[in-house]
Formats: C-alpha cells, structure tokens, sequence
C-alpha cells in the first residue's frame, strides 16, 4: 500500500492517523507542514520502505534515528 500526500498541508496531527496502517510501504509527504516530532507516529509501520519528506521540516539525521530504531525495512528515505 501506498500514500502519496505531496503538497497536501499536512500536519503531524493528521500523520498519527496513519499508524494503524501496518501494510503501508511507500509514504510521500513532501511539501507538508511534517516536522521531526511527527515522525514517532510512524514507528509502528514496519513495513514501510519508502519514505519522501523533501521541503518539510524533517532532518535527515531524525530519519536516520527513526530508521536504526524502529523501522528496520525503510531503504528509501528523502532528505537523506
């Protein structure tokens, strides 16, 4: 399964609803108003393998974190 929410405002708030979708592999939110403290509502997507948070306010480095501690499958991650 996969969401493309590109240029769509959306917001951290809105990010939590996704966490009960455990089949989710691809997610693009670029151009949201994303920032690093919504990516903890992804931690129960292990399944994700993609995800593109160009021109949000996400450091690659939280991305990185998230990746080493909680979704082992992403192999795919923008801003890198």
């Amino acid at each position: 399964m996969s969401l493309n929410f590109d240029a769509h405002p959306i917001t951290d708030a809105e990010l939590s609803a996704l966490t009960r979708l455990t089949a989710l592999v691809s997610l693009n939110v670029s151009h949201s108003d994303i920032t690093n403290d919504g990516l903890s509502y992804l931690k129960p997507l292990k399944n994700l393998q993609s995800l593109s948070s160009d021109y949000c306010k996400v450091a690659a480095a939280e991305i990185k974190k998230l990746l080493s501690t909680a979704l082992p499958n992403l192999v795919s991650f923008q801003p890198e």
